[in-house]
């Protein structure tokens, strides 16, 4: 095997949940709700 460095880091911190998303699938919705930036922030903090 060979060792590869990845292509695409993950991000600092969860864009997803602090801005928050909606979309419509098939069959189903979702509806992610934005969170307050200090609060992701301090969940994940390590």
């Amino acid at each position: 095997g060979k060792t590869q460095e990845p292509t695409v880091l993950p991000a600092r911190f969860p864009n997803l949940l602090v801005n928050g998303s909606a979309g419509i699938a098939v069959g189903m919705a979702t509806n992610i709700p934005p969170h307050n930036m200090r609060e992701v922030a301090d969940g994940v903090h390590w």
